[in-house]
C-alpha cells in the first residue's frame, strides 16, 4: 500500500521518538497492507474480522436497508493471507410465509461463521435458524431450523438465547416461550453438534422465577455440553441475585445464588479453567435499582468457582488504583476480555461511556461521542490468589465513526500479556509538536510477570494520519499465530485491511 507525501518534519519527528522507544522494546513488527476500500461501499460499511489463520480471515458486514425501518442486509467476503479479497457472497436470511427473517447475530467455531436469525409469525410459530458459512466460499448454506415453538401473537413470541462451547465443537440454545401470566419462567434448551447441525438433545425446563416477556440473561455452553444460564434477579431492587442455571442432559435442574453480602455483579463472563467453568468478572457494594449496568461503580473483581459453589476471592481495587478515579469506584467499567493461560486467568476490563447528541435540524440524527480508557488488568490463578493488579493509564475521546481507533487489543504471547492500542502523537512529543492535528500511532504494550508494564510507540510510515493515509484500529485486531495478526485502518472515507507480523 502506499501513501501521500510524508511531510519532512513530521518524518523527522518520527525518526526521533522510534529512536527513543525501540531501544527498549522488541524490534519493530512488519506490516503487509491491502488497496483502499470505500467506507460507503457495499459490504465495507461496518466489517467485523473473524476466523484467522495462516490462509487469511474473513469480514462480516451487517448493514441497514435503505429507506426501511427495520430489516438488514449482511455481506461476508473472504480474504488471503495477503489480505486480498478472494470470495464475496450477500447472505440471503431465511424466507417463512413470504417474511424475511431478522437478523439475530453472528458467531463463530475454529473455521465457520453461524449466522443466526428468527422469524415470529403471528398463530403459528417463532423460529430460530442458523446458517453456515466456512471460509473461502462464495456461498452460504441453506437456513438450518434449529428451534421452533409456537405462539398466538408476536408481540408475546418468546426469545432466543445460544452459545458456542469454547472447544467449538456444540451449539447450544435456550428458547424462552411466551409469558404465561401469574407463571413461571419456561423454557426449552437444546444442544446441538457445531459441525452437523443435528440435536444432540433437548430439555423442558421450569423455572422457579415469574415468568416474562424479557429475561436479563446469558447462555453458556461448556466443553462438557452443560448449558450455563447467568440470570440476574431483581435488577431493579437494591439487592438483586446472581442466579447461574445448570442444564444437561438427564440431570436435574439446578439454580444456585451467588452470595449477596454487600456484593452485587455488574458485569461477568464464564469461562473454562483447568478446575472447572468459573464466573468472574466485576462487582459493587451498593446497588442502585434504576440506574444502568454501566453507570455502576465497580469496587470488586471477582472469582467464583462453579463447580464448588465458593466465592474464590472478592478484590478490593489497592488504594494506588482507588486514588486514581478519586476513590468514589470505577464507573463505565466493561469486561473486555478474559484469557486463560493454564492455571493463570487474565480479567481485563476497559471504561468505556458513549453518549448521543440530536443533530439540530435532522430528524432522528445523531452525533456519537465515545470515552476509552482507563484499563485494568487483574491476574488469578485458578485457586484465587491474587498475582497482580495493574492499572493501564490510556484516555480517549472519539466521535462516529473514529471510534474504531480507540480502546485496545489484549493477547497473550509466550506467557506476558500484550495490549495493543493507538495513541496521539502529541502526547508522544508532550505537546510541544503538534502532528497532523491527531494523527494516531499503534502503541505496544508488555505486562510482565509483577503486573509492570513497557510500552513502545509502533511508527508505520505506511498507515497514519488523516492526510497520508489511515488511523491504525486495534480494537479490530484478531490472531492468526502468536506472531501474525490481522487489522484494519481508517482514514476519511475509505478503510484498508493489514496484516501485522511481530518479531522477536
Amino acid at each position: 500500500m502506499k501513501t501521500q507525501h510524508t511531510n519532512i518534519y513530521q518524518l523527522l519527528a518520527l525518526l526521533f521518538f522510534s529512536a527513543i522507544f525501540t531501544s527498549t522494546a522488541q524490534e519493530k513488527p512488519s506490516f503487509e497492507w491491502s488497496q483502499y476500500y470505500n467506507t460507503t461501499s457495499i459490504g465495507m460499511l461496518n466489517p467485523k474480522l473473524d476466523l484467522a489463520s495462516d490462509q487469511g480471515f474473513v469480514t462480516y458486514s451487517v448493514e441497514p436497508i435503505p429507506n426501511k425501518t427495520f430489516g438488514n442486509h449482511i455481506y461476508i467476503q473472504s480474504f488471503d493471507a495477503a489480505c486480498k479479497i478472494i470470495a464475496d457472497t450477500k447472505v440471503a436470511l431465511p424466507i417463512l410465509d413470504a417474511k424475511e427473517a431478522i437478523y439475530l447475530n453472528t458467531l463463530s467455531t475454529a473455521n465457520q461463521l453461524l449466522i443466526f436469525s428468527y422469524l415470529p409469525v403471528k398463530g403459528k410459530s417463532n423460529t430460530l435458524f442458523v446458517q453456515v458459512y466456512t471460509f473461502g466460499q462464495s456461498k452460504i448454506s441453506a437456513p438450518k431450523t434449529l428451534v421452533s415453538f409456537p405462539i398466538e401473537k408476536t408481540s408475546n413470541s418468546g426469545d432466543f438465547l445460544f452459545a458456542v462451547s469454547e472447544d467449538n465443537q456444540s451449539i447450544g440454545v435456550v428458547a424462552h416461550l411466551p409469558q404465561i401470566k401469574k407463571g413461571q419462567e419456561q423454557l426449552t434448551f437444546h444442544l446441538f453438534d457445531a459441525n452437523t447441525l443435528n440435536e444432540l438433545e433437548k430439555k423442558d425446563v421450569s423455572l422457579n422465577y415469574k415468568s416474562k416477556k424479557a429475561y436479563d440473561e446469558v447462555l453458556y455452553l461448556t466443553n462438557d455440553k452443560k448449558g450455563l444460564l447467568v440470570k440476574t434477579v431483581d435488577k431493579n431492587k437494591t439487592t438483586p441475585k446472581t442466579v447461574i442455571v445448570s442444564l444437561q442432559g438427564n440431570q436435574e435442574v439446578t439454580a444456585n445464588e451467588l452470595p449477596t453480602d454487600d456484593f452485587f455483579v455488574i458485569t461477568s463472563k464464564i469461562v473454562e479453567t483447568t478446575k472447572g467453568p468459573m464466573l468472574l468478572g466485576f462487582a459493587t457494594d451498593l446497588w442502585k435499582g434504576a440506574v444502568a449496568n454501566t453507570d455502576r461503580k465497580s469496587k470488586y473483581a471477582f472469582l467464583y468457582d462453579i463447580t464448588t459453589q465458593k466465592t474464590l476471592i472478592k478484590h478490593a481495587w489497592t488504594k494506588e488504583v482507588s486514588k486514581k478515579f478519586l476513590g468514589k469506584g470505577f464507573t463505565h467499567l466493561t469486561l473486555k476480555n478474559v484469557i486463560v493461560d493454564q492455571n493463570n486467568i487474565y480479567l481485563i476490563g476497559d471504561r468505556y461511556k458513549e453518549d448521543a447528541t440530536a443533530i439540530p435540524g435532522k430528524s432522528f440524527e445523531y452525533d456519537y461521542e465515545y470515552f476509552n480508557g482507563p484499563g485494568i488488568v487483574v491476574k488469578f490463578n485458578v485457586t484465587g490468589e491474587l498475582l497482580y493488579e495493574s492499572y493501564f493509564e490510556y484516555s480517549q475521546r472519539f466521535k462516529n465513526r473514529e471510534q474504531q481507533i480507540g480502546s485496545f487489543y489484549p493477547t497473550l504471547i509466550d506467557g506476558k500479556l500484550h495490549l495493543f492500542s493507538s495513541i496521539n502523537m502529541t502526547e508522544l512529543s508532550d505537546k510541544l509538536i503538534t502532528m497532523d492535528h491527531g494523527e494516531y500511532t499503534l502503541n505496544h504494550t508488555i505486562i510482565d510477570d509483577q503486573g509492570n508494564q513497557v510500552s513502545t510507540p509502533i511508527f508505520d510510515d505506511e498507515v497514519g494520519g488523516k492526510k497520508s493515509s489511515a488511523n491504525f484500529c486495534p480494537n479490530t485486531l484478531i490472531k492468526a499465530s502468536n506472531t501474525t495478526f490481522y487489522t484494519k485502518a481508517i482514514g476519511s472515507g475509505n478503510q484498508t485491511f493489514g496484516k501485522m507480523i511481530l518479531k522477536n
